[in-house]
């Protein structure tokens, strides 16, 4: 089982776009108390795991279209769950995603398990 790191410092948006900016302004916020995703709360105590993959198309040319015209790129999911609950964004950009990630690895109380996308936020097997 993999857990993320707590980070030193909070992420930077320097490398975000104004749109990536205003949809985690939207849908993500950390309180010392609980951890909010696309309208859903959580008490940190209540998170059991936390869960970032990539959004699967069809390998075919619809899915090729959808992936690089309408999306822009490769799109992914992150999942912050408690117990048989959980709160999901969909289809949204790596850059969000990380900063997602790594804001929640800044702010947890408590070491969070982490599975998903390699290099997203740093981890540690103990």
């Amino acid at each position: 089982m993999a857990y993320l790191v707590r980070l030193g410092k909070a992420p930077s948006t320097n490398d975000l776009s104004q749109e990536e900016i205003a949809l985690i302004n939207r849908v993500f916020d950390v309180t010392p108390s609980s951890v909010t995703l696309n309208g859903v709360t959580f008490a940190w105590e209540d998170v059991t795991e936390l869960e970032t993959a990539v959004a699967a198309r069809p390998q075919n040319p619809a899915g090729w279209f959808v992936k690089k015209v309408i999306f822009g790129g490769e799109r992914y999911h992150v999942a912050i769950y408690a117990g048989k609950y959980e709160a999901v964004l969909p289809n949204t950009t790596r850059k969000v995603i990380e900063h997602i990630i790594q804001t929640i690895a800044y702010y947890a109380p408590r070491k969070l398990p982490y599975s998903g996308v390699e290099g997203i936020s740093p981890v540690s097997e103990t």
